[in-house]
């Protein structure tokens, strides 16, 4: 499923999720090996949001189920997403409000068109 960023984005009123929701499961998990990380991350990811390539290093989400950040695909960095949430159904929006409560008192948007949705299970 592709979804483009309609021209006006920024001023939809968005749904976001109750901050009550906002509590990482997943961000301390330590794994052994790459191949144990690679296999949990099939098991718990339910959608992969890849964003369009704007030279920007961050290109891919992974989310479980409660909407959790649980990967980025960031070289490094990639730790500063993991434990973060979407906040919003980037499906309606074609961009993602991300939530990440270490580091923000309240949602903002990522102003990254998404290329690509998929949706592993539900």
């Amino acid at each position: 499923m592709r979804v483009r960023t309609p021209p006006r984005a920024q001023t939809l009123n968005v749904k976001i999720m109750s901050k009550v929701d906002f509590t990482p499961r997943y961000a301390d998990l330590k794994f052994n090996s790459q191949l144990e990380f690679d296999r949990w991350l099939e098991e718990t990811a339910v959608q992969k949001i890849e964003l369009v390539d704007d030279g920007q290093d961050l290109t891919t989400f992974w989310v479980a189920k409660n909407k959790e950040i649980i990967h980025a695909e960031f070289g490094m960095a990639a730790t500063l997403y993991n434990g973060a949430f979407v906040a919003n159904e980037p499906e309606e929006l074609g961009m993602l409000q991300v939530y990440n409560p270490k580091f923000e008192p309240e949602p903002i948007f990522i102003r990254w068109q998404i290329d690509t949705i998929t949706n592993f299970k539900l």
